[in-house]
């Protein structure tokens, strides 16, 4: 057996049938790599077989005769030192291999005869779907789906169930597995509100091989409530969420605006612990309208004596701090700069002495889509605190806003119930001590 054991598609190993038991190959075991030595006696040994059985049960290579008649068959079998008249028939690696077969008869005559043979996975992996889906449309007016949410399970004869990649599409939209333009698995199908009702989609599985197979299933695509725009009115959605990206919840978002169609409108909503927001069924088409998000409560959240700290030492220009909505968040005056006034104004609502801050709200809030011309001076140029919008005739999402709590300026601040509270570490503090007479 002239055997490719690495998978490179050359032949490197020889399993010698005089060499088994002969000279000492024995049970689960193979020279490997012995392809160029003298009667294939070199190479490595290695074992194959790793079941967890004794030792004389572990397979090795041997050759099956039978007789009947006047005739003599040989097959290439595995059997055990434990039990040798017992044949099984081998498992060869995937790859293409090469059998040559030597047969002399009683009066010394010789011939040989061999062939090549492939080993390969032809057996598609399967694929089990789960039926009757039943989903409501997002806010967004749209809903995504991923292949995960449709497979009960699947399972190949080869290739491991972690190596086996799935697919997803809509049935009738493509043939084949459904890869991207990069070869990769598409994996996911969107759903909007011109798709309401049944919906039959494809799920597919591929092998390490390239075997794929699918099943269909259905899903039902609802709106309940009320998300998907009536002819006559669009929706509005985005996010608020800090510069790290937490939402910032119970922001009430504005939307205020005119229309050519009908009068004007005000409507209003308050983002959830992901700081999503959505106004469904309400704005009017071809409505021009402008949206302000507005917080302001709990103006202590995250304002401690050390960002006093941090923002004289940016003042100090000692340690500047590091974000254009740090800034903003330090200038707790509401004066377009950051001074020491804003200690004062921050230091007097830590004390008490302001239930919040006169001249600004407990949340600004900045069109995450701007882009500041000098992020070490974000003041230099009017920062827009609002997001408007002419002439809308479809759905607007992705209307989102940074959010920035004032005072805190090394963003320990609390923006959902999500979040846990912060641990406050060690820091200096400051007090108003009055002066005594000498």
């Amino acid at each position: 057996m002239f055997l490719d054991l690495d998978g490179d598609n050359v032949m490197e190993t020889v399993v010698n049938s005089t060499a088994v038991g002969i000279a000492g190959l024995g049970w689960n075991n193979v020279l490997y790599g012995n392809i160029n030595t003298p009667n294939y006696t070199g190479g490595t040994p290695r074992q194959f077989d790793e079941r967890n059985v004794p030792i004389n049960q572990k397979w090795g290579f041997s050759i099956q005769e039978t007789v009947v008649g006047n005739n003599k068959t040989a097959c290439v079998r595995w059997n055990t030192q434990q039990a040798q008249n017992t044949h099984v028939v081998p498992e060869l690696p995937h790859g293409t291999h090469k059998i040559k077969w030597f047969i002399t008869d009683g009066c010394g005559n010789n011939s040989e005869y061999e062939y090549t043979f492939t080993v390969r996975d032809c057996k598609p992996p399967t694929v089990v779907c789960i039926n009757g889906l039943s989903v409501n449309i997002m806010p967004t007016a749209m809903i995504q789906l991923w292949a995960s949410d449709f497979l009960q399970y699947t399972e190949d004869n080869c290739t491991p169930a972690g190596q086996i990649k799935i697919g997803i599409r809509k049935c009738g939209t493509g043939t084949g597995f459904p890869f991207d333009n990069q070869g990769n698995p598409i994996t996911s199908v969107t759903f909007d509100c011109t798709e309401l009702g049944t919906q039959c989609v494809e799920l597919w599985a591929i092998d390490a091989q390239g075997n794929a197979d699918y099943c269909e299933t259905y899903l039902i695509v609802q709106d309940n409530l009320g998300n998907c725009p009536s002819p006559d009115h669009i929706n509005v959605a985005g996010a608020l969420k800090t510069e790290l990206e937490d939402g910032v919840e119970e922001g009430t978002v504005y939307i205020d605006g005119t229309s050519t169609f009908a009068p004007p409108y005000s409507y209003f909503d308050l983002s959830d612990t992901l700081g999503v927001y959505a106004v469904t069924n309400s704005v009017p088409l071809a409505a021009t309208f402008v949206i302000s998000p507005e917080k302001d409560d709990n103006p202590l959240n995250g304002v401690t004596t050390y960002d006093l700290v941090l923002i004289s030492k940016h003042i100090l220009g000692i340690e500047p701090l590091d974000s254009p909505y740090k800034m903003i968040a330090a200038d707790a005056n509401k004066s377009g700069s950051i001074t020491t006034f804003d200690i004062v104004e921050i230091r007097k609502l830590i004390l008490g002495v302001y239930t919040d801050l006169p001249n600004n709200s407990s949340w600004r809030f900045v069109d995450k889509a701007f882009q500041f011309p000098n992020l070490n001076n974000p003041f230099q140029t009017a920062f827009p605190e609002t997001i408007s919008v002419a002439d809308a005739i479809a759905t607007q999402i992705g209307e989102d806003f940074v959010g920035v709590k004032i005072g805190d300026v090394n963003n320990t601040s609390v923006a959902n119930a999500t979040m846990p509270a912060e641990e406050r570490t060690a820091a200096t503090a400051l007090f108003d001590v009055p002066k005594t007479a000498k």
